[in-house]
């Protein structure tokens, strides 16, 4: 969709495999951004972004393998831009921020295996920036800002994994 001022563009899918459900909005002032998929493989859900003013952009997988579970916002001033994959493997998901004045940018993985779950924000004046994998194995939970006067980095991972073995100790983290 291109314009301003719209809510509630949503694309939704709901099937056993699901490939490519995006929801994408050019403009300012949208509300309600949404791409969701709910299947047993889930590959690249994504919400995108790109204008001022925007909020509720959401990118969210459920199933057993999620790949590539995406929000992404440009410009400034968005609000509340996540991305959640709930499932026993969910690679790649990440929330981005690309502009000033942003909040609530926020990537949540919760499965047996998370691998690369990323929250970045690229610009100042933004909070909220969260990133959080819930599972017995998490690897590279990043929480990732470049700018001036940001607030609220917060990088949570919880579970049991071996991330990696230099020399001749493992490493764990709990």
């Amino acid at each position: 969709m291109v314009g301003d001022a719209n809510s509630g563009v949503a694309a939704s899918a709901d099937g056993r495999i699901n490939v490519a459900t995006a929801a994408t909005v050019v403009g300012d002032a949208n509300s309600g951004v949404a791409a969701s998929a709910d299947g047993r493989i889930n590959v690249a859900t994504a919400a995108t972004v790109v204008g001022d003013g925007n909020s509720g952009v959401t990118a969210d997988a459920d199933g057993s393998v999620n790949v590539v579970t995406a929000a992404t916002a440009v410009f400034d001033g968005n609000q509340a831009i996540s991305a959640t994959a709930v499932g026993d493997t969910n690679i790649a998901t990440a929330a981005t921020v690309v502009g000033n004045a942003n909040n609530g940018v926020a990537a949540g993985a919760d499965g047996s295996l998370n691998i690369a779950t990323a929250a970045t924000v690229v610009g100042a004046d933004n909070g909220g920036v969260v990133a959080g994998s819930s599972g017995d194995t998490n690897i590279a939970t990043a929480a990732t800002v470049v700018g001036d006067r940001n607030a609220g980095v917060l990088a949570s991972s919880q579970g049991c994994a071996i991330l990696r073995r230099p020399r001749r100790w493992w490493v764990m983290t709990m």
